[in-house]
C-alpha cells in the first residue's frame, strides 16, 4: 500500500480504502491537511515536510496494523 502526503493528494482514508475509523480518519486527515498547509505557506522547509510526512505515514500504518 502506498500512502501519499501532500497538498494535491487524496484524503488518507480514501487512499486506504476506508479502513480507518471515523475518529482516526478525522485526526489523521487534519494532520495531513495541516502539514501540507504549513509546507505550501512556507513555514516548513522541504526537509521538515518530508520528516513530518514520514512520521504521519508511520502513524497511519500503526493505526491500520492495530485494526487487523
Amino acid at each position: 500500500m502506498k500512502i501519499e502526503i501532500g497538498p494535491m493528494c487524496k484524503p488518507i482514508n480514501e487512499q486506504v480504502n476506508g479502513r480507518l475509523s471515523t475518529t482516526d480518519s478525522v485526526l489523521l486527515e487534519r494532520d495531513h491537511r495541516d502539514i501540507s498547509r504549513l509546507y505550501v505557506r512556507g513555514y516548513l522547509s522541504q526537509v521538515a515536510f518530508l520528516a513530518c510526512s514520514k512520521r504521519l505515514i508511520k502513524k497511519v500504518e500503526q493505526v491500520l496494523s492495530t485494526k487487523k
